[in-house]
């Protein structure tokens, strides 16, 4: 996704790695899971194909970050008010 910071996490749960990508402009977080042995290029493809696939389902652009501070500046919507399905607060160390 050109134009666009994601952040990711990486862990090793047993024999399965977890990665989550995080758009660092919205906040939306994927997870995906692999077998251990998957390479942190292939495990990333696969986690910034289904992080696009959550950014066109709530209408966000994969294209750049105008695109959802576009979104954030108008009046009412989710992003602009702080909430949404992606807003609730986490505490470190629990799966939300």
């Amino acid at each position: 996704m050109p134009g666009r910071e994601v952040l990711f996490e990486s862990q090793l749960v047993g024999g399965t790695k977890r990665i989550a990508a995080i758009d660092a402009a919205t906040g939306i977080e994927v997870v995906i899971l692999a077998p251990a042995h998957a390479t942190d290029a292939e495990v990333e493809s696969v986690a910034l194909a289904k992080l696009s696939r959550a950014l066109a389902r709530e209408g966000i652009s994969a294209g750049g970050p105008e695109s959802a501070q576009a979104m954030a500046s108008q009046d009412g919507s989710p992003a602009a008010s702080g909430e949404g399905p992606h807003s609730r607060p986490t505490k470190p160390g629990i799966w939300a």
